[in-house]
């Protein structure tokens, strides 16, 4: 009984643990943007023009192919790489695809990125990085001499353009200069442009820091003892053009600061800082005088290696926005998780008692270990880590399961519970070993190999599948050696393992596989691939041509579905027009104007969510989202020094509003033009009309209406394909080494089969896409590379035991496949339900995530298909037909025949050899093997 006492307290400490530690690890998380607030990024897109360049170090821009206009360049792949390039793991983007304006220029582009929380410097490191765009060049101050990467001037552009290297544990970023020559020319050109400016007198001075200019002093000009020698200073430029020059960035020479022009000096550089040895020069500080750190060095070096985008890019504003899924939607999860894992607890409860205790006090430790440890090292609290939760707990069930299923087998061969327990950990320690490791290894290279939000399901999962194993295996094994010890009549009260009699071999229920070819079963093997075949052949090519002009093969949704906006631009050379302050404003103007008799357009706004928008469907009519919309005032000045404000208005809409006319034949985008321009809206009791503030600038005035295109869908389902195949590939080579040629070769087959079915019926069904979709795919193939391993690991066991391993005939195989996949079925039961349940649940937190929720129901049935519909048979075909018997007969025939060889060789230099044992050659010329001692010796 004092056993039993030890089991119980260590139960309730380990639930006290549970419970008390809960809040604190929960409270360390990192919110996704799903569940916190975050940060959008607006920037502008523009074409280039050539013109603005100069022709003798732009050359590309002035030869016959000339610069890719914005409508035809793939702007979503190149934002894409530039995210992963800034290591960022989560992140909403989409491009505003704007039109050709009258002078057939592109005009209205923008870039929208929606970032999970980050510290101010991580999200600055990633905002330098997006805004990179152009060939780097290195200036001076006088602009004499510059130098262009473009055609390898002054840059060694064979491979990255710039490093970090470090000073003792101080980061400096370099960038390494193509020669000496190149280097001592621009030096030369500074050192002119420095004398020039000394001998232009105070006044240059003056001016140069009248705006912001970072000119070094060199003394208080009084006492010339006092000075120190100005350090020869040169400027690294992004995407410099003709008009850019020093002055305007600095503003010296009266010249007034242009920000834009400022905005591309990436770096002041002391060209004393020259390193001739490696050819580099080295930066020592930023900007703003702060020492470079790690994360800054890295992100600096990482920018100047960035592949050029081939458009211009200017940052615009950023809004805060609130959590894609509400803000009470956290709380919503907490609570369906918890439901979900009280609903998995008592199912354990029920099948195992006590011991399903402590496999669900096992299940919630490594959870919540798994949990804590993610957060810590920064990983983000998302849908992809949710889904990440999800498979460790299915691989902790499985191990607990697995070895509880075991001591019930001793039990029933007659053992004592006690040894029944030991016997039973045992035999089930290697099939807990398989499954973590093929689940971690998958787990490890995708990590490796995964871009954004894939880094973050698997690395949740490479986290948790280590702590999983080691905790569930060795705890369950340490609790039930308590429970079980004073237990031997089985006197403790609701405990499943029931000492019983001796069972014999039950025939197996389900029959998988046959000798007979002809049997149904068998016809899987053949069946399942050519369904899913024909399945992917027809209905990729059909869903894709009637995408709806979207060209897509599935049913993209949510942040993979494209919608439309109403952007509102206008400038005013005084201040921000104070009657429309806010975004309600705005969305209460908009809807005034469409109502306005004194407007010339007669259309309908209204509200998402509202009464109004569910029946409201006319043609002149449309929905706006005001969760959207968002208002920017950003203060500006112009190239004479003067300020003034751009107001920057955006909301997302279901309609293009070019298309949606009036009776009068106006579109919504002209009404409020029109109306802005010279009508006067009354909303409310306030009277609003922009167009007669004196201070309204009609040159800088836009109303567009444009499609947003989600640019994450081709980026994210190529990765999602690539990932599905080496998951499958890396599950190949696990198997092959641990259980042989066979079960590994089926295992690749079932893969790639799941991953043929999974895509056909993404399309067929028109199930829900978006990029929470494709965690329901992954996590589906990880499920069946799991249970792969009970179903077919056994196989080789029994085999072995049985002493049959290359001797089994083709019913003896048969046997074996449907003996192992019979045992498995009261292990991969469990984690069928789990996967139901869980994705049960995800489809109550957000309407987003029915596509995932869908998918993983559907895939995780199907897997079980494929496991022992497809699996079983397809083994026991390989097994009784691969045999490697001519094989190991050839290399039989090889052995002996080098064997018979070596022994005829070793009985001629017997039989030659003299008394002593030793071969004598004939007297004549013989050669020493000392070098310089080479003798001839004749006895004649």
């Amino acid at each position: 009984m004092r056993r039993f006492l030890a089991y119980v307290i260590m139960m309730v400490t380990m639930l006290c643990a549970i419970v008390f530690n809960t809040q604190a690890v929960l409270g360390n998380k990192i919110d996704a943007m799903e569940y916190g607030t975050g940060t959008q990024l607006v920037y502008s897109l523009k074409d280039r023009k050539a013109e603005s360049y100069d022709t003798e170090k732009y050359k590309s821009y002035f030869n016959e192919g000339g610069l890719t206009p914005l409508d035809e360049m793939d702007i979503e792949s190149k934002i894409m790489k530039r995210l992963d390039v800034a290591g960022v793991r989560n992140a909403d983007v989409s491009i505003v695809k704007g039109r050709k304006n009258d002078a057939l220029e592109n005009e209205g582009y923008e870039l929208r990125i929606s970032l999970s929380p980050l510290s101010a410097n991580e999200l600055q490191n990633v905002q330098n990085i997006l805004a990179f765009s152009g060939s780097l060049s290195i200036g001076t101050a006088g602009d004499t001499a510059v130098f262009y990467q473009s055609n390898d001037e002054f840059f060694a552009t064979d491979g990255d353009v710039a490093s970090v290297v470090y000073n003792g544990t101080n980061p400096f970023p370099v960038i390494k200069v193509k020669d000496t020559e190149s280097y001592d020319k621009l030096k030369k050109a500074a050192e002119e442009a420095k004398n020039n400016k000394v001998e232009e007198g105070k006044d240059d001075k003056k001016e140069a820091h009248r705006f912001y200019a970072d000119i070094p002093t060199t003394g208080d000009g009084e006492n010339k003892d006092d000075k120190k020698e100005e350090p020869t200073r040169a400027y690294l430029w992004m995407n410099k053009t003709i008009e850019d020059t020093y002055d305007r960035a600095y503003g010296a020479n009266e010249t007034v600061v242009r920000a834009a022009v400022k905005s591309k000096i990436l770096a002041e550089i002391d060209l004393a800082n020259w390193d001739s040895e490696n050819k580099q020069l080295s930066i020592s500080n930023d900007l703003s005088g702060q020492a470079y750190t790690i994360s800054t060095a890295r992100a600096f070096v990482a920018m100047l290696n960035s592949e050029d985008y081939g458009f211009d890019i200017q940052y615009l504003y950023q809004n805060n926005v609130t959590a894609s899924f509400g803000q009470k939607t956290l709380r919503l999860t907490y609570i369906i998780f918890g439901v979900v894992f009280l609903v998995i607890c008592g199912a354990l409860i029920a099948m195992y008692g006590l011991a399903g205790i402590t496999a669900s006090l096992n299940m919630l430790g490594s959870t919540l270990l798994s949990f804590f440890l993610f957060s810590v090292l920064g990983f983000e609290f998302s849908v992809a880590a949710i889904c990440g939760l999800a498979c460790i707990v299915c691989l902790s069930v499985l191990i607990s399961i697995n070895y509880f299923e075991r001591v019930k087998g001793e039990i029933k061969r007659g053992k004592e519970i006690s040894k029944a327990n030991s016997e039973g950990y045992h035999k089930s320690w290697l099939t807990s070993v398989d499954v973590s490791a093929v689940t971690l290894i998958s787990s490890i290279f995708c990590f490796l190999l995964g871009i954004g939000s894939f880094k973050t399901f698997f690395g949740v999962i490479m986290i948790g599948t280590i702590f999983t194993f080691l905790i569930t295996n060795y705890l369950n094994k340490w609790m039930m050696y308590w429970l079980v010890k004073d237990n031997q009549n089985n006197s403790l009260p609701f405990f499943s393992f029931k000492k019983g009699q001796v069972e014999e071999e039950k025939e197996n229920k389900l029959v998988l596989a046959s000798t007979d070819k002809k049997a149904p079963l068998n016809k899987f093997r053949f069946i399942f691939p050519a369904v899913a075949a024909l399945l992917l052949a027809i209905s990729l090519p059909v869903f894709y041509a009637t995408s709806r002009g979207e060209k897509s093969f599935f049913n993209n949704s949510h942040d993979f579905a494209s919608t439309y906006t109403l952007n509102i631009t206008f400038k005013n050379n005084l201040q921000s027009y104070n009657k429309l302050a806010s975004a309600t404003d705005y969305n209460s103007y908009i809807e005034a104007i469409g109502k306005d008799e004194r407007t010339n357009g007669n259309f309908v706004a209204v509200a998402k969510g509202s009464e109004a928008a569910n029946s409201n469907t006319g043609a002149a009519s449309f929905i706006y989202y005001p969760n959207s919309a968002y208002v920017n005032v950003v203060e500006k000045k112009n190239d004479e020094g003067n300020t003034y404000f751009i107001t920057y208005y955006t909301v997302r809409v279901n309609k293009d509003l070019n298309e949606v006319k009036g009776d009068n034949g106006w579109s919504v985008v002209t009404t409020i033009r029109e109306a802005m321009l010279n009508d006067a809206v009354k909303v409310g009791n306030e009277t609003i009309a922009p167009g007669s503030d004196s201070h309204f600038d009609n040159e800088g005035f836009v109303v567009g209406s444009y499609e947003v295109a989600a640019t994450n869908v081709a980026h994210t389902s190529n990765y999602l394909i690539l990932l599905a195949f080496l998951m499958s590939c890396f599950s190949f080579i696990y198997m092959l080494i641990r259980f042989g040629i066979n079960t590994s070769l089926t295992s690749l087959a079932s893969g790639t089969l799941a991953a043929t079915f999974y895509l056909a019926l993404l399309a067929l069904l028109r199930i829900p896409y978006s990029s929470y979709t494709v965690f329901g795919i992954l996590l589906a193939i990880l499920v069946l590379n799991m249970i792969l391993v009970p179903v077919l690991g056994r196989n080789k066991e029994t085999l072995k035991e049985m002493g049959i391993k290359k001797t089994a005939t083709s019913e003896q195989l048969a046997q074996v496949a449907n003996s192992s996949a019979n045992k498995a079925v009261s292990l991969v039961s469990p984690i069928l339900s789990i996967s139901v349940i869980f994705a049960s649940g995800l489809s109550f937190i957000n309407p987003a995530l029915s596509g995932l929720s869908i998918s993983c129901i559907l895939f995780v049935v199907l897997d079980m298909v494929i496991a022992f519909g497809f699996a079983v048979p397809f083994y026991h075909f390989l097994a009784s037909h691969i045999s490697f018997a001519r094989i190991e007969a050839h290399n039989q025939k090889r052995r002996e025949k080098r064997a018979a060889k070596k022994k005829t060789k070793k009985e001629e230099i017997k039989r030659i050899a003299g008394p002593d044992g030793i071969v004598y050659v004939e007297d004549g010329p013989h050669e020493t093997i000392i070098p310089g001692v080479n003798e001839f010796r004749n006895n004649d």
